[in-house]
């Protein structure tokens, strides 16, 4: 996400230690240790489209996925789709560098 895009989304902020952001960031790391691209919730994390219906979306094409690679998916999933929408904002505008420091988790 750059900057201007987490700025016209409200610049929303988390407190990124609490542990639902670190399973969320730490779900992330595993995914894309396996898809570079985040997998198939690629049109989530890569091109910041946090809205409920885009997770659930996603979700729907996981139907192809089994073993290892589902559970990489689903557990990704339902970290972020646990936060709320300003939550996804603010925990990719953090991840992103938008603010606080840049964090290393694509990879």
């Amino acid at each position: 996400m750059c900057k201007t895009c987490w700025e016209e989304a409200g610049s929303h902020r988390v407190n990124w230690w609490e542990d639902k952001f670190r399973a969320a960031i730490q779900c992330c790391r595993d995914l894309y240790a396996v898809h570079g691209a985040g997998g198939h919730l690629h049109i989530v994390l890569d091109d910041s489209n946090f809205e409920d219906s885009h997770l659930d979306w996603c979700r729907e094409q996981f139907a192809d996925l089994t073993g290892y690679d589902r559970a990489l998916h689903e557990a990704a999933y339902w970290t972020w789709r646990d936060l709320t929408e300003d939550e996804r904002h603010g925990l990719m505008g953090y991840i992103d560098g938008c603010y606080g420091n840049y964090l290393e988790v694509w990879g």
